[in-house]
């Protein structure tokens, strides 16, 4: 159990204030504060990088890094339901009744089971992100329907080209400009 005057005893009271604190929580929660403190010490680092009396550049790389670190840390916030939203989605989960989960999170607490949906999505997306990669560089392997000798109308419209553009196979057929 964390010491009652750390940050995290403190996410932990304002969770049990909201009434969504699960014993589950604590590694996220402890995750969490790990992020501040990193990005504290990247925000402490990133304003060393001029000298005195001048602004840091958001055009350092430390601001991107900050910047991730609070998107981040907001997406924990969320998750827990620190933040207006999330506390919506918990509170909107918990009068779902539980045999609408899957069978892994039947009996799990309405909370939980909305943290495993969550990263159930980032999932999905991510999924599907990589799979858009592959089957675009596919389609792009594909032969051309006109070097083929195949039907130019059978090809999809995104996937032919002008008649002007395409070299005959003969070259004393060719058009001059």
């Amino acid at each position: 159990m964390p010491k009652e005057n750390s940050r995290e005893a403190k996410y932990r009271t304002m969770l049990q204030a909201l009434g969504v604190w699960q014993e589950a929580f604590a590694p996220a929660v402890h995750s969490m504060c790990i992020l501040e403190r990193e990005i504290s010490r990247t925000r402490t680092a990133w304003s060393r990088t001029t000298p005195r009396g001048v602004a840091p550049s958001p055009m350092d790389p430390l601001y991107t890094l900050i910047r991730q670190q609070e998107r981040d840390l907001l997406a924990y916030r969320d998750a827990l339901g620190l933040t207006p939203k999330g506390l919506r989605r918990l509170k909107a989960a918990s009068i779902v009744p539980e045999s609408a989960g899957t069978e892994a999170t039947q009996g799990a607490s309405p909370a939980v089971t909305a943290l495993l949906d969550n990263l159930r999505a980032q999932a999905a997306a991510n999924a599907n992100v990589s799979n858009m990669d592959t089957s675009s560089q596919a389609a792009d392997l594909s032969p051309r329907p006109q070097a083929a000798g195949l039907d130019p109308s059978a090809a999809p419209p995104s996937r032919m080209r002008p008649a002007a553009l395409c070299s005959p196979a003969d070259p004393s057929e060719a058009v001059s400009p």
